[in-house]
């Protein structure tokens, strides 16, 4: 899955909103390694995917190392996105009120949660800055 390709902005990304996160352990000294979290734009047919994009950043060039897709399809647009580096997920929200939780190694949806309404849209996802273990959702 790992790939190591320039980087090509007008190159279209399936992306409607996106966070960025440094991960430098293992980027060589010149090069700063960044994590690129992207939701996916829904259709009526495939839904919003998350996905993960590993970038070298040296100077004014960007390199991409790796690009991993997240298993679990949103139904609807990706709306909310919230990177959890101490337990390496992903979480991600969506316009018809679904939280998903991905394992960053595996790519796996390891937790989902429907809020039961439709018309509950995730407009944002925060971690708790008193526990780690508790999330805000509005």
């Amino acid at each position: 899955m790992a790939t190591s390709e320039p980087w090509v902005p007008d190159k279209r990304l399936e992306s409607g909103i996106s966070v960025i996160d440094s991960v430098n352990p293992e980027s060589p000294s010149n090069t700063t390694r960044v994590s690129l979290f992207t939701g996916g734009l829904a259709d009526t047919q495939t839904g919003g995917n998350v996905y993960r994009r590993i970038f070298d950043i040296s100077g004014s060039t960007a390199r991409m190392v790796q690009s991993q897709k997240m298993d679990k399809r949103h139904c609807g647009r990706v709306t909310a996105l919230c990177n959890v580096e101490a337990g390496n997920y992903i979480v991600s929200g969506n316009t018809k009120g679904d939280i998903y939780c991905h394992d960053l190694n595996t790519g796996a949806c390891i937790q989902d949660i429907s809020l039961g309404d439709d018309n509950d849209i995730i407009g944002n996802i925060t971690r708790c800055p008193f526990s780690q273990n508790l999330y805000m959702v509005g």
